[in-house]
């Protein structure tokens, strides 16, 4: 049985936050069923990296979506018990989401999420994990879906240090292979500060994408923030503290996109491939 059948409804991205699980999550939630699989049929059913499956099975589990066997030596998942699903269900819609008439809110230990219609949503987003599902998304959003980026060099460090590096290059293939059209703001110190904790690879998997950059003083980067517009949602991330804010608000974007392009008007411009050639010139292998 499938998890879709067992809380009996079409599991969609907005359900699973009701349900307190992320983006990534819900979407290896989806093709888990009663009988099990094994971790490679997960990602390939799911569309997500085997190496983020992984951790993913592992948060599900400790929250008790999931349990764990052995067959043959390997592992098989399968989802819980209906009744400890619905039991789960049942705990979301009590002590933490809180539902009521007009705006929704939901309240778990990783997100604070409110809806006030259906095209404003605000969303709180507490811990790593929550910031990498962020960047996930990104990775997956349709071909030619543009997107806007403003990151500093103290905030791509950050990054580099704590995301595992495997991730990192498994998100940038994803971009490269989507051919989203990115329009970026970085400091100028932004690949030379990178290069300092990461490696060729990182920078290779950087390559080919359809990208126009536009370089800044690293002066005007004070904070070690991040910022992502697509799919009509802005995100503001803090690799710091790790959290970050996601906003759907059709006037706040609107704004945000206004301020970017002023924003443009202050930098140099240059292509995405000729900034990484130069940045491979302090590249360690």
């Amino acid at each position: 049985m499938s998890f879709c059948t067992v809380i009996g409804m079409k599991l969609d991205v907005e359900q699973c936050r009701t349900l307190g699980v992320t983006w990534t999550e819900a979407k290896v939630l989806s093709v888990c069923n009663h009988e099990g699989k094994r971790v490679s049929d997960l990602a390939r059913l799911s569309g997500v990296p085997r190496s983020t499956v992984r951790h993913i099975l592992k948060r599900l589990q400790k929250r008790g979506w999931l349990e764990c066997e052995m067959y043959r030596t390997r592992p098989v998942w399968r989802l819980a018990s209906s009744q400890k699903i619905q039991a789960l269900i049942g705990d979301m819609s009590g002590s933490e989401a809180i539902q009521q008439s007009g705006p929704q809110m939901v309240i778990t230990n990783e997100f604070f999420r409110m809806k006030l219609d259906d095209s404003t949503e605000y969303v709180v987003h507490q811990g790593l994990e929550q910031l990498i599902t962020i960047l996930e998304r990104v990775s997956y959003v349709p071909r030619h879906t543009r997107v806007y980026a403003i990151e500093s060099h103290k905030a791509n460090r950050e990054l580099m240090q704590k995301v595992p590096h495997e991730a990192v290059i498994d998100i940038n293939t994803r971009i490269q292979k989507n051919k989203s059209i990115w329009e970026g703001i970085i400091s100028r110190e932004y690949y030379q500060s990178a290069l300092q904790v990461a490696d060729r690879a990182w920078l290779e998997s950087l390559e080919g994408r359809s990208q126009i950059t536009h370089v800044m003083p690293d002066e005007m980067f004070k904070k070690v923030e991040q910022m992502l517009l697509f799919d009509e949602r802005v995100f503001f991330l803090n690799w710091d503290t790790e959290v970050a804010l996601e906003i759907s608000d059709p006037s706040v974007v609107e704004i945000q996109k206004s301020m970017f392009q002023n924003l443009q008007l202050l930098g140099k411009k240059k292509h995405n491939d000729e900034i990484i050639r130069e940045a491979k010139k302090y590249c360690r292998e």
